[in-house]
């Protein structure tokens, strides 16, 4: 049993919110933390959660199950409606997470091209 960081972009909270949300070996549980769903409002918003390996990316999210966590990964939720505009540094969390995988792994995980950096991109900020 451990902790796996996890990231919420939230109709209620600016900007989004990072925790680390209990990691069981069902997977993790986004409904074990009562203090956490009710800031996420889970019982009137569907989210969906940010997926490297799969295809989409984004899938509806289990709140009232377990998400399976890869080595490396850690867990990018929004809520259904919400685009990547509406999600400030989403790209950076995305490309940081396909880094993470990738280390963890064998095998380099390539990112999506919306998600990329484009060149002569100003990334000192970042």
């Amino acid at each position: 049993m451990s902790d796996t960081p996890a990231l919420l972009f939230s109709r209620t909270i600016a900007n989004g919110a990072a925790w680390n949300g209990y990691l069981s070996t069902l997977g993790f549980q986004f409904w074990g933390d009562g203090h956490f769903c009710h800031l996420a409002s889970i019982a009137t918003t569907d989210y969906k959660v940010y997926r490297a390996t799969n295809r989409p990316h984004w899938e509806l999210a289990e709140v009232y199950g377990s998400e399976y966590v890869l080595p490396g990964e850690y867990l990018i939720y929004r809520p259904s409606g919400f685009t990547d505009s509406d999600c400030p540094g989403i790209s950076t969390l995305v490309r940081r997470l396909h880094a993470s995988i990738s280390a963890s792994s064998d095998q380099e995980l390539p990112i999506p091209p919306r998600y990329k950096l484009m060149e002569g991109l100003d990334t000192s900020g970042i």
